[in-house]
């Protein structure tokens, strides 16, 4: 399997630096931190952090935004409003 099928999002926090992104690896168990602006490549799976709102994060593809909820694999995206 990729590695972005096993990589959910398994939190969002607000501090000081504004919103931070965990993403789990389901099979490592290894956790990843981004924050807004961030490059993210996992896998087959490559973007840069636009936004989030502790519910979801809207990620800058080559193929356009996309939207991953909270508790979603990177590869269960869907295509942004």
């Amino acid at each position: 399997k990729d590695a972005a099928e096993q990589a959910k999002i398994s939190g969002m926090t607000y501090g000081g630096g504004g919103w931070r992104l965990a993403v789990r690896s389901q099979d490592t168990g290894r956790t990843l931190y981004f924050r807004s602006g961030d490059r993210i490549h996992i896998g087959q799976f490559e973007g840069t952090i636009a936004r989030m709102d502790g519910r979801q994060v809207v990620i800058e593809t080559a193929s356009g935004k996309r939207v991953v909820r909270l508790g979603q694999s990177l590869v269960e995206e869907t295509v942004a409003p």
